[in-house]
């Protein structure tokens, strides 16, 4: 194989001895030769130049539609997640509705049987209870019932209470004196 510089050297000897032999046909035609295949030549180089741009610009190109469409799918499972959670709170929330239907319906239904007020009274507050998942540790006044403070009110406490104040007056001397003393 011949080494470029060599090539040149060659060449640029060829056309030192076309112009000291002008009249050498052989020699004209090697020139024309070497000048049509360095033009060819370029003209590859420059079409292979724009070949590798064009290639490089696609690979540009499928890159960005590469990050583009990782984007998307990224974005369509978090939208399909999102959607898993609504539908799941949807059905949560259809199922406590029917909860409630059912609960409110019982409730009805024993309040109706039931002629006591305060028989009525704890079957709502039972209600209650379940609907809005009241603790068991608060009382049905809704005073939070902690065994361990003896400061703490408890039902049982609440009907001694009620029982201390049967006794009282309900004349109107005895309210306006009631209503004085606060």
């Amino acid at each position: 194989m011949l080494v470029p510089d060599r090539i040149e050297e060659e060449i640029k000897r060829l056309y030192q001895l076309a112009r000291a032999n002008p009249e050498d046909e052989n020699l004209r035609t090697a020139v024309q030769i070497v000048k049509t295949v360095r033009r060819s030549r370029g003209s590859l180089q420059g079409w292979n130049n724009r070949y590798r741009e064009d290639i490089q610009s696609l690979n540009d190109q499928i890159l960005l539609q590469e990050q583009e469409k990782a984007r998307f799918q990224s974005e369509l499972y978090s939208i399909i997640e999102q959607r898993q959670l609504i539908e799941a709170q949807r059905d949560k929330a259809k199922a406590e509705l029917r909860k409630i239907e059912t609960e409110a319906n019982i409730a009805a239904a024993k309040i109706r049987e039931n002629h006591s007020w305060y028989g009525k009274f704890m079957i709502l507050w039972n209600f209650v209870r379940v609907v809005f998942d009241v603790p068991p540790d608060i009382d049905s006044n809704g005073i939070l019932d902690n065994p361990k403070n003896p400061n703490s009110p408890t039902i049982i406490n609440d009907l001694d209470d009620l029982r201390d104040k049967s006794g009282m007056r309900t004349d109107s001397a005895s309210i306006q004196r009631d209503l004085l003393d606060r």
